[in-house]
């Protein structure tokens, strides 16, 4: 009956897609930003040209500096995916990355700057920042005057008219990270194949903070990816809270010291470095489709990213929403968290849980 009833809410989790016209699996689509002022930001899809907004301001000169992060990115990719901002990355000064970042016209995004943004009028969460967002490290093209197609870099910026990417369905993604929310407690990654050890707690969640962005998102989804955060929002639209999983090589920053010391932060140790790979820091995650997304007609999106919980050990239910301290604190009664991931296999197959598959030491490559 146990196995019956996992089986069950697997495949309940699976048929969670769009009541629209259905996105097929392995189909992906192309996303095009002209870098012109008034023309239309476009995702094309099996032929079909949809308008997703458009360009209200183009960069003059990339950001230098960027946030700390960035670092583990790969020139050329996608540096950090979320509900407030995609950033590009051109490459490394320094230590730090050198960024340019697509911004919709109504959002909140500390980490940009409006001289190195393409903003596209739209609103946080959606379109490009929401059903359309791609994963950290999908590759990035420029088009340049000559109808030529390189890497997106800091060379060819000033020659580039266009920016692309192709967003595909995840390949390799597990089924969900289970973390054990408790010091030392295991973190693991669940695949059709068997269980992975990612790694370790070494601070608990205990409570949410202030993420400007997830007031573009719903409880319980991502609000943004990046080579050193896994942001999961804890507020309903228009409100903000949440609280972020993070690798230890992250908060030995000198931006990220406070972290050891506030409640909204889970940090975790690896087994070998975990900065920047996947499956928490690369290559999967996103924040998918918005209501507003929902109403779109040719929009499907396989499964939304979103996160269960375990409360004293209970069974595992939606996040509860949190958008103050008081409320934030059932966080120190959860348990468990699982982050469902966006999944390439129609109808998955149930692998067991509690690490029964687990092999020592077995951990999570690159």
């Amino acid at each position: 009956m146990k196995l019956l009833c996992r089986c069950v809410l697997l495949l309940a989790l699976v048929a969670l897609t769009c009541p629209s016209r259905a996105l097929a699996q392995g189909e992906s689509f192309l996303v095009r930003i002209p870098l012109e002022v008034g023309r239309q930001a476009r995702v094309e899809v099996e032929g079909i040209s949809m308008q997703v907004g458009r360009v209200e301001s183009v960069p003059s000169r990339p950001q230098m500096n960027a946030f700390g992060a960035s670092k583990w990115g790969q020139p050329g990719t996608v540096v950090a995916t979320a509900v407030n901002a995609v950033h590009l990355l051109l490459g490394k000064r320094e230590g730090r990355g050198v960024i340019v970042s697509l911004l919709p016209s109504y959002t909140v995004a500390p980490a940009s700057r409006p001289f190195s943004a393409v903003v596209v009028d739209g609103v946080g969460g959606s379109g490009l920042f929401g059903a359309y967002a791609p994963p950290v490290g999908t590759r990035v093209w420029a088009v340049l005057r000559d109808g030529s197609h390189v890497p997106l870099s800091e060379e060819v910026l000033k020659d580039a008219v266009e920016i692309r990417y192709r967003v595909s369905p995840p390949k390799g993604a597990p089924l969900w990270v289970e973390i054990e929310n408790r010091l030392g407690g295991k973190v693991r990654g669940v695949y059709q194949s068997g269980v992975k050890l990612i790694g370790e707690v070494v601070h608990p969640v205990g409570g949410i903070g202030v993420f400007e962005g997830s007031h573009y998102q719903g409880v319980g989804r991502i609000r943004a990816n990046h080579p050193g955060v896994v942001c999961v929002s804890t507020s309903p639209p228009g409100m903000m809270g949440g609280f972020q999983v993070v690798p230890e090589e992250h908060v030995l920053s000198a931006e990220m010291r406070s972290a050891w010391y506030e409640p909204q932060w889970l940090i975790i140790r690896g087994q070998g470095p975990l900065a920047g790979r996947p499956p928490l820091f690369s290559g999967f995650l996103v924040p998918g489709p918005s209501e507003r997304d929902l109403k779109g007609r040719y929009l499907t999106p396989l499964l939304i990213p979103s996160v269960k919980v375990r409360i004293d050990g209970g069974d595992w239910v939606d996040m509860p929403p949190a958008c103050t301290p008081e409320e934030g604190a059932i966080l120190r009664r959860v348990t468990h968290l699982r982050i469902l991931y966006p999944m390439e296999e129609a109808e998955p197959q149930w692998v067991p849980d509690q690490g029964e598959q687990e092999a020592p030491g077995d951990s999570v490559s690159p």
